[in-house]
């Protein structure tokens, strides 16, 4: 490029160059803008103020009850708080009794666009995936939070389309960008009490959570989308990390996703239509305890414990050291911060202790031809830890499988079906569930490997662990290599329990050999 051409956008009037920067938005397009156009970047600096308060004002226009600079503004004032010793009560009181009566100062603002520009790129990471042709593949790329540009797995681009911020409808723009900042505010209130999380506690934030009605109020619809979201973050970054395969996209037919590629054997259900982060935790022998709510305890410390391990990840292509001593660290820290997101069905369905009775509460009985989902179903923030219930009874573990489902494809967060890819049904029904889940039930006891278990004489874990072998094999990379002929030998595997921890559950883990 010669030079004349690259220096055009500088010799544009100022008010041109101001009107383009405001446009562009975010911190990471302003970082690119000013590195090609340095006096650009020096032009900004003298109207910065100002430049940056259009910006924010486009980028959150319509939060007219400014409660998103708000609570932006109540996570810079938190460690202050908490060196003056505010307890959880004046903190949130201090919070709610909130006004803007001047308008932020030069590092307010810095501050604010950076974490608005932060959330916008997970935003549109999140509605890319939610609505690309096969999410489960999408789901497995990490984020490039630097240029926001995509996602890549293991350092290949995926085709995901990017579905940019502003082409979102000013709605979608705000209920998005409303629960993000409040998700991101109570994960910090959280952390700045650790161990004090009594009921009292979880009743305080809940009321807290909860204390702005009206239109611009946060929907739990959206709040406990924005945590599973967190937590298939850090499942892309275990997939990296681990033996991960990355399916190709399906063709479109009623029997489901299958490999363009010959040899290749698809995903079994519920792989082939839900990306579970604690599939992969469990894929990934580390050392530490597993747990069901070990995923859910990272997604609540907040994002930035991920942006952390993704900015890792990108500088150690997650096969480093440091990438795993992290990880081990962090999930043994995260012990002192206990799923908070568990709490916040509580005031709706008070202390049932299973799912069945919250499924028949809501919907009267099971019914397998319903095409839709009760709402308050939908909402539920448990349904990570119930699906690790195995006493549950199949046709509600059918419907917690299908509030997973619906939630990672971004279910009644969009005003319509127009940014879906399959358009047509990108939600499917209970009944194409139970289906799926029936049919690769099947495919999953494979008679050679069943007959080459000899570790029980029971049955039903002979059955249980047949199911597990297969599924995790069609995850691996190495075993997908193989039976595509691309390895001369089929890769070495052992059992290895999980070591015992305090939850209901012991998983055994599969450990490849390379």
């Amino acid at each position: 490029m010669s030079s004349p051409e690259k220096n055009r956008l500088e010799y544009l009037p100022t008010l041109v160059q101001k009107e383009i920067i405001v446009h562009l938005g975010t911190k990471q397009s302003h970082e690119c803008l000013f590195e090609a156009y340095q006096s650009m970047g020096v032009d900004f600096d003298h109207y910065e103020v100002t430049t940056l308060q259009q910006i924010l004002q486009r980028l959150i226009s319509d939060d007219k009850e400014e409660n998103i600079l708000k609570d932006i503004l109540m996570m810079l004032d938190m460690k202050a708080l908490r060196n003056l010793d505010f307890s959880l009560a004046e903190m949130l009181s201090y919070r709610k009794r909130r006004t803007l009566s001047k308008a932020p100062d030069l590092d307010e603002l810095r501050e604010v666009h950076s974490l608005v520009s932060r959330y916008i790129v997970l935003i549109e990471d999140y509605v890319s995936k939610a609505t690309s042709k096969y999410p489960p593949r999408a789901y497995m790329g990490v984020p490039d939070l630097n240029l926001g540009t995509g996602s890549t797995f293991k350092g290949q681009s995926l085709d995901t389309k990017l579905v940019p911020f502003m082409s979102l409808r000013w709605s979608e723009r705000h209920r998005l960008l409303r629960a993000f900042v409040r998700y991101e505010l109570v994960c910090r209130i959280y952390r700045a009490f650790p161990l004090q999380a009594t009921a009292q506690f979880h009743r305080e934030v809940r009321l807290f959570n909860a204390f702005d009605t009206g239109p611009d109020a946060v929907q739990q619809l959206v709040f406990t989308s924005v945590h599973d979201y967190c937590r298939t973050l850090y499942g892309a970054g275990l997939a990296h990390i681990g033996d991960a395969w990355l399916p190709d996209p399906p063709a479109l037919c009623p029997g489901g996703p299958k490999s363009t590629r010959k040899g290749y054997r698809r995903l079994l259900f519920p792989n082939s239509m839900y990306f579970d982060a604690d599939e992969y935790l469990k894929d990934l022998p580390l050392g530490t305890e597993y747990g069901p709510t070990v995923i859910d305890r990272l997604a609540c410390c907040g994002l930035n414990p991920i942006t952390t391990f993704l900015a890792i990840l990108k500088v150690e292509g997650g096969q480093g050291y440091r990438t795993r001593s992290w990880l081990e660290g962090i999930i043994v820290r995260s012990g002192v911060f206990p799923p908070w997101i568990y709490e916040f069905d509580q005031a709706q369905y008070g202390m049932r202790a299973s799912l069945d009775s919250w499924v028949l509460t809501q919907i009267g009985s099971p019914n397998p031809d319903s095409s839709s989902l009760p709402l308050s179903l939908a909402s539920n923030s448990r349904v990570h830890e119930y699906s690790a219930t195995k006493a549950m009874k199949p046709w509600a573990k059918a419907y917690v499988r299908q509030v997973q489902i619906y939630r990672q494809r971004a279910w009644g967060l969009l005003d319509d079906k127009r940014l879906y890819a399959n358009a047509a049904r990108p939600w499917p029904t209970y009944q194409q569930i139970h289906n799926l889940e029936t049919m690769d039930q099947r495919a999953a006891l494979d008679e050679r490997e069943f007959a080459r278990l000899e570790l029980t004489d029971s049955l039903q874990y002979l059955t249980r662990l047949s199911g597990f072998q297969e599924r995790r094999k069609r995850r691996s990379q190495l075993w997908q290599e193989f039976w595509a002929g691309d390895r001369s030998h089929e890769p070495f595997w052992y059992i290895q329990e999980a070591q015992p921890d305090t939850s209901r559950s012991r998983q055994p883990q599969i450990v490849w050999s390379y």
